[in-house]
C-alpha cells in the first residue's frame, strides 16, 4: 500500500492516530503530563499546518501520518506556534507556556542551516509492520530524486534504529531545559541526482 496526501476530511482520524501513537513518547509525556486529550491541540495544529505545507500523508490504512515542511519553509507560523501556546496556557499555565517555550528553543537553535525536508511529525498508532516505511517513502522519494537532505529530531530512542534503516544518522543531542532528550538525525540524499 502507498500513503497518500491528507486531505481535510482525514484530519479527525489522524488527530486520534498520532495521540496514540505519542502516548509512551518522553517528549509528548513531558510537555502534557496529563496524557489524553490535553495533548490533541498539537496534532491538530501541526496536522493542519501540513496539510497548508502540501507534504503531509496518511497511511493507507489511516493508522499513522507524517508532516513534512519543505525546504525554507518553517513547521510553523507565528499564529499556528500561537494556537499551541494559547492552548497549552489555558490548560497548564505558566509551567506548561515554559516547557513548550523550552522545547521550541532548543529545537529551533539545533535547526541545521543547510535547506532541507524536515520530519516535523511521524506517528502510526499500534505498531503496525511497513506502515512508517510507508509514510516516508514520498517525501524521500523527492529528496533523492532532486537532491535534498532530510532532518528530524527523535523523541523516543526506541524509534532509532527504524531512522537509521531509512539512511538517517544521528548528528547532536538536544536537550530542553528540564525536558528529555532528542537526537537530531540528517540524512543525506541517496542516488546520483544533485540540484
Amino acid at each position: 500500500m502507498a500513503a497518500r496526501h491528507v486531505q481535510r476530511e482525514d484530519l479527525p482520524q489522524l488527530e486520534n492516530a498520532l495521540m496514540d501513537a505519542f502516548k509512551d513518547d518522553p517528549l509528548t509525556q513531558w510537555l502534557y503530563p496529563d496524557g489524553g486529550e490535553t495533548c490533541r491541540p498539537w496534532f491538530r495544529v501541526a496536522l493542519r499546518a501540513g496539510l497548508k505545507r502540501g507534504h503531509t500523508y496518511r497511511s493507507a490504512d489511516g493508522t499513522g501520518a507524517a508532516i513534512w515542511a519543505p525546504p525554507g519553509v518553517g513547521n510553523l507560523d507565528r499564529h499556528e506556534g500561537g494556537e499551541l501556546m494559547q492552548a497549552m496556557a489555558e490548560h497548564y499555565g505558566e509551567a506548561g507556556s515554559a516547557r513548550l517555550a523550552a522545547a521550541a528553543e532548543a529545537t529551533g537553535a539545533a535547526h541545521p542551516p543547510t535547506p532541507h525536508f524536515y520530519l516535523f511529525i511521524i506517528g502510526v498508532s499500534g505498531r503496525s509492520r511497513g506502515v512508517g516505511a510507508e509514510l516516508l517513502a514520498p517525501v524521500l522519494r523527492i529528496c533523492d530524486e532532486q537532491g535534498w537532505p532530510a532532518y528530524l529530531e527523535s523523541s523516543n530512542p526506541l524509534n532509532e534504529s527504524f531512522y537509521h534503516r531509512h539512511g538517517f544518522s544521528g548528528l547532536y543531542e538536544i536537550v530542553p531545559e528540564g525536558g528529555p532528550p532528542l537526537l537530531g538525525m540528517w540524512r543525506e540524499p541517496q542516488g546520483a541526482s544533485t540540484r
